[in-house]
């Protein structure tokens, strides 16, 4: 199986686990189907955590190549975080800006900015994207 399979069975594992949990918690549901519906979404719950730590294994062992730099796909997204948090920000002083004539920013210099962010972003996001679609998690 490859490393962007894997991912992607996490992500509808969750998204049963929610529905599980949001059926349980449901007032018309039968004592006896709480119990069955209890213990499918822990056996849910374990294979989750499962498929979390084999990704966290293999985003730390597995590098990436992005501009100059190597670094393994854990960090990789790390920086993405931190690179979306900067965007974010600026777009909310660009909102400010916008509804307060009282700021000191240029908004054209902001936008400038969180365009330069945004290729950054792409080319981390993508260079993930490939990578993850390479890697055979069976042979790791």
């Amino acid at each position: 199986m490859l490393l962007a399979e894997l991912l992607i069975r996490k992500d509808y594992l969750k998204y049963k686990m929610v529905e599980l949990k949001n059926n349980l918690l449901a007032s018309n549901i039968r004592m006896e189907n709480r119990r069955e519906i209890t213990d499918h979404l822990f056996s849910l719950i374990d294979e989750y955590q499962k498929y979390v730590i084999l990704i966290n294994r293999m985003n730390n062992s597995v590098t990436i190549k992005v501009a100059d730099s190597e670094l393994n796909i854990a960090n990789a997204l790390k920086i993405k975080e931190n690179i979306n948090s900067k965007m974010d920000i600026l777009s909310n002083i660009i909102e400010m800006n916008r509804t307060n004539d009282k700021t000191d920013y240029s908004v054209l210099e902001l936008i400038r900015q969180r365009d330069k962010l945004m290729e950054e972003y792409i080319m981390i996001s993508s260079s993930i994207f490939s990578q993850d679609w390479k890697t055979d998690i069976e042979q790791k």
